[in-house]
């Protein structure tokens, strides 16, 4: 009975390692081996949350800035009145003091019908190669145009002398190619090409007389002339 009993104890004892051993199991079994360089989260602590990252800002655009108010200009002649020694005269363009303001006559007078210019453009006798001399007028008179947007149209007329040839077929020639001359002269100084035409006048229509070649006449009666054809 006692041997029984000690086997009920052992069995008891048994029964009571068994269950430790099964505690033991338990344990073993909640508990995962560590990887070796691995974190340890003890149970029931939440998983870490990586924090939320701000949204790139904008781009900031630049405020539309209104163009300045154009400065006073009570005559349109554009000059703003604060420089303009007649704020309420337009201001004649014509070679002469065309910063001013004021209307005066320069070298390029601008007339209803003619762009007439004091000087003349110069050719020696049989010739249409425009004179050194009066190279410096032609960059006025393409000012003069520039100017004057409403002159449309400009006619070069071509002249000669009638010494310079026998016949007027010759000399109306030599007027053409004299128009042509100052005509590719006032292209290059930026006037479109829209807004001219070159002409040969009348063969012998002197503005002086010219009877002798050293006649003072003969030399302006070699010129060029300019019709203004179309305005707005």
């Amino acid at each position: 009975m006692t041997h029984r009993g000690v086997l009920v104890l052992a069995g008891g004892l048994l029964i009571g390692l068994a269950s430790c051993g099964s505690s033991s199991q338990v344990a073993r079994q909640d508990t995962a081996p560590m990887t070796p360089g691995a974190q340890h989260t003890a149970p029931g602590t939440p998983p870490e949350v990586a924090p939320a990252t701000e949204p790139a800002p904008s781009p900031q655009v630049a405020p539309v800035t209104e163009p300045a108010p154009a400065p006073p200009d009570a005559d349109g002649d554009k000059i703003a009145d604060a420089d303009d020694k007649c704020p309420n005269e337009p201001e004649t363009y014509n070679g002469g003091d065309d910063d001013d303001g004021c209307p005066d006559k320069g070298r390029v007078i601008v007339t209803e019908t003619h762009i007439e210019i004091i000087d003349h453009v110069y050719f020696d006798k049989g010739s249409d190669v425009i004179l050194e001399k009066s190279r410096p007028i032609l960059p006025l008179i393409a000012r003069v145009l520039a100017e004057n947007p409403g002159i449309k149209r400009v006619e070069l007329i071509g002249y000669s002398e009638t010494l310079e040839a026998r016949s007027g077929k010759a000399r109306s020639e030599l007027g053409q190619r004299r128009a042509s001359a100052v005509l590719a002269a006032l292209l290059e100084a930026g006037v479109e090409a829209g807004r001219l035409q070159a002409s040969s006048g009348a063969a012998g229509n002197p503005r002086r007389p010219c009877k002798k070649a050293k006649d003072p006449g003969c030399a302006e009666n070699r010129r060029v002339e300019f019709v203004i054809l179309e305005r707005d």
